[in-house]
């Protein structure tokens, strides 16, 4: 009996896969098998939710990546805006000066991993800091910055765009784990202090912004595949929430780790929302914590300590 519900079980995952990857084919339109092979730092998880941002933008939305690579996370970008009539300005150097394998010309590479979408795509090959309002041509209202990962340069990426950016524009963010790159999630915590700026959640290493205290994007099952429902951890965007709970974090992980398993113990857990604001942990224990219950799908929100 074990190993027939062992089976069943087996053959309704192979299901769900296949049709998750047929409904992902339709929505990128002969580049889904291409941009499977494309060379990325971006996870499945991260792609299809960039996909669900862009498809969330309003009509004719103008949308901007900042780091471009090879063009995997543009073609989900674009097949996103398309659903919107919107379109995607890509800015890079395409020289990869700060990818590992070396300095070379991706232009081509990329040109050609996107011809199926290029009518969406208008790419700029420069720096951010020379971005200019014609090279964009329109308000922005999403923002999605994959650079350099240092908080100059993320900085740098962000106020270059902000003078452009529409009054409810997302800003989302990638390699924004604690351990790899400190300087953005850094900068990502200077941000939301500042109180103009408010987290949309996360998923794997995206972390999203927005402007306004409102929740947008909206939240549409009918963009999502079968069992990979969006999941940006917002208080505000789940229906199902009736409790939020904030636990304040500065190194000691041990403790974290038992507020959590004690929140999850409650009555009804689903209907809370666990939100941990980290004051600028520096020990590694509690750093390797966070993410786990980063991973786990709570929402994290970083800061610098401030004593």
């Amino acid at each position: 009996m074990s190993k027939l519900r062992t089976l069943c079980s087996a053959l309704m995952v192979t299901a769900v896969e296949k049709i998750r990857d047929w409904r992902w084919k339709a929505r990128l339109r002969g580049c889904y098998d291409s941009a499977k092979t494309i060379q990325t730092w971006t996870t499945q998880r991260e792609l299809r939710e960039l996909y669900r941002l862009a498809a969330s933008c309003p009509p004719g939305a103008t949308a901007v990546e900042i780091g471009s690579y090879l063009g995997a996370s543009t073609i989900y970008l674009a097949a996103g805006l398309k659903q919107v009539h919107g379109r995607l300005v890509c800015v890079d150097t395409w020289n990869n000066e700060t990818m590992p394998e070396g300095e070379r010309d991706t232009f081509e590479e990329f040109e050609r991993n996107i011809s199926r979408l290029r009518d969406r795509i208008v790419p700029v090959r420069k720096r951010s800091e020379e971005l200019t309002q014609q090279d964009i041509g329109a308000e922005v209202d999403f923002v999605f910055i994959d650079g350099e990962h240092s908080y100059e340069a993320v900085r740098r990426d962000f106020e270059c765009i902000l003078p452009m950016l529409s009054a409810r524009a997302l800003v989302a963010f990638h390699d924004s784990t604690y351990g790899e790159f400190p300087g953005v999630s850094r900068f990502i915590g200077e941000t939301l202090a500042r109180g103009q700026w408010f987290l949309a959640g996360n998923v794997g290493g995206l972390t999203c912004i927005r402007r306004g205290p409102l929740p947008w994007p909206r939240e549409s099952d009918e963009l999502c595949p079968i069992g990979l429902q969006a999941q940006w951890h917002c208080p505000m965007s789940r229906s199902d929430v009736k409790v939020s709970v904030i636990i304040p974090c500065y190194n000691h992980g041990a403790t974290l780790r038992e507020a959590r398993a004690s929140v999850e113990q409650a009555r009804n857990a689903n209907a809370v929302k666990v939100i941990i604001v980290d004051d600028g942990s520096s020990d590694a224990e509690t750093t390797r914590i966070l993410n786990e219950v980063a991973e786990a799908g709570h929402c994290v929100v970083p800061q610098p300590n401030r004593g």
